[in-house]
């Protein structure tokens, strides 16, 4: 019998739920919708607001995308508060932190450490000065012929 028969997917199918397919869905909702924002998201919240339980939840993240629940919610918070310091907009830490979804600044700042192996602030310092270096490469570039803009 083939991999792909109809019979071998069937019976894939009565084994029970594919917990990566259904891990990789709800952590895509979770993203677009922003849920992960809400500093007091919860499993049952989070689990309401996909239309499932806590039981079916909690194992695909576990099973489907090999993290908890608390890891999957702060790997998008984390990414959100890089997002936001790339952008360059002045926002406090704190604000950031707020602004991601994070209740407090030391699980912040724990948090960031964990995913980009950095603070916060350094992150925020290495990337001003990539940022310094760029714009300095850019204005000492030559002009390249048929250039009008120099």
């Amino acid at each position: 019998m083939a991999a792909h028969s109809p019979t071998a997917i069937t019976s894939t199918v009565a084994q029970g739920p594919d917990w990566l397919e259904l891990g990789a869905r709800w952590q895509f909702r979770t993203q677009a919708e922003g849920w992960w924002r809400a500093p007091d998201l919860s499993l049952a919240d989070l689990a309401a607001r996909l239309g499932t339980n806590t039981a079916y939840l909690s194992r695909a993240v576990n099973e489907g995308l090999s993290m908890n629940f608390n890891e999957m919610i702060n790997r998008m918070r984390a990414a959100e508060a890089a997002r936001l310091i790339d952008s360059d907009s002045g926002a406090t830490m704190v604000q950031i932190a707020l602004d991601a979804g994070f209740s407090s600044k030391a699980t912040f700042n724990r948090v960031f450490r964990a995913a980009y192996g950095t603070s916060p602030s350094e992150f925020r310092r290495l990337r001003s000065q990539i940022s310094a270096v760029a714009r300095e490469s850019e204005a000492s570039s030559p002009a390249e012929p048929g250039d009008s803009s120099a």
